[in-house]
């Protein structure tokens, strides 16, 4: 089932949507009301721009298994992308309550992260959008494997960057420095990148080279905040 998975996601992320689809009312066909490729064929009509046969998908996937946090999540982005946040917030909610991480706080609350959603975004990012939201429910090992789906999609800084912040969370200060000059590759212009790299030059106690990254910071936006506070913890040797 994996190789037929990844077949595929093969398929849907190269463009060759007939392929797909083909593929995934075969797997349909076999298992029935599978969550999983329910909640695959919703992507590949997402991208598409089907977004009623998507949110139908998404929602059957969640049916058949109320624990598919990603069919949840989906089908909120699906109703934001439409802008009916209110429906889309409560989706989150679940989705958030499926993890455990609600606090008492109302589906209301959700709204604001869910707004300024469009149509016209690509499949990259609403891939994208989706490690998002992981991030946020505190999940970055689905969020990093969204990114990586995100990224072989189009690559993108911002995608590269997300990557970068949850390696230095865990204190892989090498891989996340190659995530960030995969970013500068793609658009050198974002002070971020160079502050995401003063940050992993302190894990690996670089005070210099972290000076030299905010430095390079300065000269794209001198305004930084966060480049500011980070050079005060490089020269004072103070925690973050």
């Amino acid at each position: 089932m994996q190789d037929m998975r990844n077949d595929f996601r093969v398929a849907l992320y190269s463009g060759n949507y007939e392929q797909a689809e083909r593929l995934g009312n075969n797997q349909l066909a076999l298992l029935g009301e599978s969550s999983l490729w329910l909640n695959e064929m919703g992507s590949l009509f997402l991208a598409l721009g089907r977004f009623a046969e998507a949110l139908l998908h998404f929602d059957r996937a969640a049916a058949a298994d109320s624990n598919n946090i990603e069919a949840i999540l989906n089908g909120a982005i699906v109703l934001a992308d439409l802008g009916f946040y209110d429906d889309a917030a409560v989706r989150f909610h679940a989705a958030r309550a499926v993890e455990g991480r609600v606090e008492g706080d109302s589906p209301a609350a959700e709204i604001p992260l869910l707004k300024g959603k469009t149509t016209t975004r690509t499949l990259a990012e609403k891939v994208l959008e989706i490690a998002k939201i992981y991030r946020q429910l505190g999940d970055n090992a689905r969020a990093e494997e969204e990114l990586r789906k995100s990224i072989s999609i189009q690559e993108t800084a911002e995608a590269q960057m997300e990557i970068a912040r949850i390696l230095i969370e865990s204190g892989e200060a090498d891989k996340a420095l190659d995530a960030l000059e995969n970013a500068r590759r793609i658009d050198p212009m974002k002070p971020e990148i160079h502050i995401l790299a003063a940050q992993c030059h302190l894990i690996k106690d670089q005070r210099g080279d972290a000076l030299d990254s905010l430095g390079r910071a300065d000269l794209l936006d001198d305004h930084s905040r966060a480049g500011a506070i980070l050079r005060r913890a490089v020269r004072t040797g103070t925690e973050l």
